[in-house]
């Protein structure tokens, strides 16, 4: 008898679990109900009770050397207005540095905000630190109070501060250097802005050592690898990506030298050059490539001359032969320089000689 009761309050609890509430993960300031987020109105009282810095400190981030990222609730987008509050965006007179990431809104109604850490903007202030692994940036956001044309005021603007962390990349590792050795220039997009690009060199291969004024001289042995990062700032990553087209060396800092050594042409290795990897290319708003490095016969400097361009969505180069030249319009880097390559003479003539024989060939190309 104990036993067919046993079984009968198994198969009775096996029949209730399909009746329970199911839900997708719902939102920090959403509750579960008849499987489906609903917003926890707990946590928006009426206006006296209103604690809006609270639920504001539990906006999720996301984060990254250029930008952090606020991910407003389809909820607190939904009731903001309602309680006469406007998020950065709103007001672009007042916060230029925020702008919509992505679509305004979702279908369900969430918006991600994004502030820019490599805008221009006087107005773009925010903290910057590291421990030498990660990098943490601090910001502080208003959120206004719409008092205009209310009868009473019942809330004061809110001030919130948002920090978060990520590990040390190419970029914030450059802005926390002393005096890198980069070289920047500006690209415009008609109807879109202008921004600011810069190239470094790097030590090692994770682009997060980047050389600086106190490793000067800068000196190599051929076959060292040479590590260079390209990237674009203040640009939206959803609408653009860069691209490194072409770069190559010479003995001297002229771009006009008669003697010009290829490293790469329409966003490719130069196959008969020494040896290039293309690590990233035209798919973010970073560029990363390396060689191994060579030398002239007749002098141990390296200068390196290299162009860019900003395209709309991705452009990452078909690299299986030689690419076709795509007619983009390029902008050009002061040359980076001198970098002092050592051998012995057995691998600089090497290199010179390949040099030298695809000099008649680079003197057309670079034309």
């Amino acid at each position: 008898m104990e036993f067919l009761l046993g079984i009968i309050l198994t198969i009775g609890f096996i029949h209730q679990v399909p009746a329970q509430s199911t839900c997708p993960p719902c939102s920090y300031d959403q509750i579960c109900e008849n499987s489906t987020c609903e917003c926890d109105m707990s946590l928006y009282p009426d206006f006296a009770d209103l604690n809006l810095p609270s639920v504001l400190q539990k906006t999720q981030l996301i984060c990254n050397s250029q930008q952090l990222i606020l991910r407003l609730s389809g909820c607190l987008g939904r009731l903001l207005p309602d309680y006469n509050f406007t998020d950065p965006v709103s007001t672009p007179e007042t916060f230029p540095c925020f702008y919509y990431y992505g679509p305004n809104k979702d279908v369900t109604g969430e918006a991600l905000v994004a502030f820019n850490f490599s805008s221009i903007s006087p107005s773009c202030i925010y903290d910057f630190s590291a421990n030498g692994s990660y990098a943490t940036h601090s910001i502080r956001v208003l959120f206004e109070y719409m008092s205009t044309g209310q009868l009473v005021i019942l809330h004061n603007n809110v001030a919130v501060n948002f920090s978060c962390s990520y590990p040390l990349d190419m970029i914030a590792s450059l802005n926390l250097a002393i005096k890198p050795i980069q070289s920047s220039t500006n690209i415009t997009v008609t109807g879109v802005g202008t921004y600011q690009s810069k190239m470094a060199l790097y030590k090692n291969s994770d682009f997060t050592d980047p050389y600086t004024e106190s490793d000067k001289p800068i000196s190599l042995r051929v076959e060292d690898p040479l590590y260079i990062g390209a990237f674009v700032i203040g640009a939206d990553p959803n609408k653009f990506s860069y691209k490194t087209v072409s770069c190559y060396a010479t003995p001297e800092n002229d771009s006009n030298s008669l003697v010009k050594y290829p490293i790469i042409s329409d966003g490719c290795p130069i196959p008969t050059s020494a040896y290039v990897k293309i690590v990233e290319n035209g798919d973010a708003l970073t560029s990363k490539f390396w060689f191994k490095a060579f030398k002239f016969a007749q002098d141990d400097a390296l200068y390196l001359f290299c162009n860019g361009t900003l395209c709309s969505g991705t452009c990452i180069p078909t690299c299986t032969g030689r690419s076709a030249d795509t007619g983009e319009s390029l902008i050009a880097y002061p040359p980076i320089g001198p970098i002092h390559v050592h051998g012995d003479s057995s691998s600089a003539s090497t290199v010179n000689w390949k040099a030298w024989l695809l000099l008649p060939l680079l003197a057309l190309k670079m034309l």
